[in-house]
């Protein structure tokens, strides 16, 4: 018998360079007996390089941690490319070897920017930023699967310290509100160094994984189901997209929602203007 616990997950997010096409939240998470194996053989396998932390920009482009690949001297081209690629590919075998799962859901850009261009009701509940509503449902989802399959245990999350982890926090409360009942289940939010903390690196490796397949997906005309590779399927729990007809179909559930009329549905953060304006106002 499994005795009722806390699975902690990290959450992280990933877009095309100019966040024009896809926008991507993911989260990962295990017990911590799990995690601990994890985050063991992850740094084990970043110091055999001399690597302190794994960033997927700092990879991909080679600065950072990464840079030293480009020495000429030390790493003759092509083998700096080769070098900090066979780092990745381990480490993604680390993920893929451990019983860790996996969340994503991919914000369609040209859908939800079309949505609030032309929808006069989205502005109540969406910024063009789509970071809360991203992980909004994402959380969402992550915690109805458990309340689900694992009935007694409880969520737990953090973030990355950085500039969209207010939003994420806003995203978490908002929940807590919206869905009092069912959220007791999520126990805790916390923003944390993601070069101290290897979950978060685990998490960013993934997201740059999930937008990998909506732009898969997206090139492939937006088939009815988001296709994934054998390997992550298995670790993939839930993949869900946002095109405009999710977004209206939100849309018209806040509406119409008794919460919302009662003006107690939490809707979009305070943006700074506003802020500033409830600083000055008497």
């Amino acid at each position: 018998m499994i005795t009722p616990g806390i699975f902690n997950f990290a959450l992280d997010e990933s877009a095309d360079q100019q966040q024009e096409k896809i926008f991507v939240a993911a989260g990962i998470g295990a017990r911590d007996e799990y995690w601990k194996d994890v985050e063991k053989a992850w740094i084990a396998r970043l110091r055999e390089d001399g690597i302190s932390y794994y960033k997927t920009t700092e990879w991909r482009h080679l600065r950072g941690e990464f840079k030293k690949f480009r020495s000429p001297t030390a790493f003759p081209p092509p083998r700096g490319r080769q070098t900090a690629d066979e780092v990745h590919a381990d480490l993604e075998n680390i993920v893929l070897s451990s019983p860790l799962i996996g969340f994503t859901i991919g914000i369609v850009m040209e859908d939800y920017l079309d949505a609030l261009r032309t929808v006069p009701d989205a502005k109540r509940f969406y910024e063009e930023d789509p970071t809360v509503m991203a992980f909004y449902h994402l959380m969402y989802q992550m915690n109805r699967t458990f309340r689900r399959k694992a009935k007694g245990f409880s969520v737990a999350f953090v973030f990355d310290q950085s500039s969209q982890s207010d939003k994420v926090a806003h995203a978490f409360h908002a929940l807590k509100i919206t869905h009092p009942i069912s959220s007791r289940s999520m126990t805790t939010f916390a923003s944390l160094d993601d070069k101290k903390h290897p979950r978060l690196q685990v998490a960013d490796l993934l997201a740059d994984v999930g937008r990998n397949i909506f732009q898969s997906w997206l090139a492939q005309g937006r088939p009815r189901f988001v296709p994934i590779s054998t390997e992550w399927a298995q670790h993939i729990d839930f993949t869900g997209k946002v095109d405009k007809e999710y977004i209206l179909h939100e849309i018209n559930k806040n509406l119409a929602s008794k919460r919302f009329a009662k003006g107690m549905l939490p809707v979009r953060p305070m943006g700074r203007r506003q802020r500033r304006r409830e600083r000055l106002s008497p």
